[in-house]
């Protein structure tokens, strides 16, 4: 898959072209921003997490796709805020947790982290690393 002028891959641009048609559809965005991710385009998935929130903001999934690209993007202090909200939420995903977990480990936060992931793999032991 070659890249347009832009430096983009075309199935983001393409995206880009139909978030601009539709700047309110939340799942659009956050596929454009899911990726953005995959290709390695931190600041922009950042960006289209944020836009994603504004309209929909205690969508869980756009906070752990705001956390995940936090993490992606070595801020680690932002990655831990989003997920120090989110992990409370009962309906949290399973991977809010196993990544909260790891970073939780990273600054030797050993007791939480364990119990973070015990409750992560407990939701759906496909979270899980």
């Amino acid at each position: 898959m070659s890249e347009d002028s832009s430096g983009f891959p075309p199935e983001i641009v393409s995206l880009r072209e139909a978030v601009a048609l539709s700047p309110e559809n939340v799942p659009l965005r956050q596929h454009l921003a899911d990726t953005y991710m995959r290709h390695g385009f931190g600041d922009e998935a950042e960006g289209e997490y944020r836009a994603a929130l504004k309209v929909e903001p205690e969508n869980l999934m756009l906070k752990l796709g705001l956390a995940r690209t936090f993490n992606q993007q070595k801020k680690p202090s932002h990655a831990l805020v989003v997920l120090e909200d989110l992990v409370k939420q009962e309906k949290a995903p399973a991977p809010a947790h196993v990544l909260y977990a790891r970073l939780l480990a990273a600054t030797g936060d050993i007791e939480p982290a364990v119990r973070q992931y015990q409750q992560g793999v407990t939701k759906d032991a496909a979270a899980a690393d």
